[in-house]
């Protein structure tokens, strides 16, 4: 999964060291300018946002290589961040919004917890070991939810091209596929 499948946009520094930094991770179809108006609720408070939205397909059928890449790509962003900013006391707060956010946050933290113990870190395992040496708090929004396949059928129609009001569910995913082409 190539990374033009996610969204990115990290704030421009500000001129005093920030409060925090904060991870905005989008919900299932968010845009960047939803992400902006909490951005814009942290900046005022002298926080410093990147924010970070999953390719919609990979957060529907939970495509854990494409999450995993969305995961590695925000901690990459948050890391230089902290190196360019140069302080060991900011903190880091992980903003999670629904799925799309949860999905993200719970492979960022596996990568974390791996990246702590492997003997010949890479690139990506210090910029986990240094996003979770300086991650101080998680907040949820919308909690995340385990969609059943008539919830995610709705999901699908609110989104995508409208689906037909019945769809079986054997023909659920190909019936998706169909409909984004």
């Amino acid at each position: 999964m190539n990374a033009s499948n996610h969204s990115f946009c990290v704030d421009d520094y500000p001129d005093k060291k920030p409060k925090a930094i904060v991870l905005l991770l989008g919900w299932w179809g968010a845009k960047s300018r939803h992400l902006a108006k909490y951005g814009q609720l942290y900046q005022e408070r002298d926080c410093l946002t990147v924010q970070a939205i999953c390719d919609t397909y990979a957060i529907l059928v939970r495509n854990t290589r494409s999450i995993d890449q969305c995961a590695i790509e925000a901690a990459a962003h948050v890391a230089q961040v902290l190196r360019d900013i140069d302080d060991d006391t900011i903190p880091v707060i992980f903003h999670a919004f629904s799925n799309g956010g949860a999905y993200v946050v719970e492979r960022m933290e596996a990568m974390i917890r791996h990246a702590r113990t492997n003997s010949l870190p890479s690139d990506q395992d210090s910029d986990m070991v240094l996003v979770g040496k300086h991650l101080q708090g998680q907040i949820y929004d919308s909690a995340p939810v385990w969609p059943t396949t008539e919830s995610a059928v709705e999901a699908a129609a609110v989104h995508f091209i409208p689906l037909p009001d019945f769809i079986p569910c054997d023909g659920l995913a190909a019936s998706i596929l169909e409909q984004l082409g």
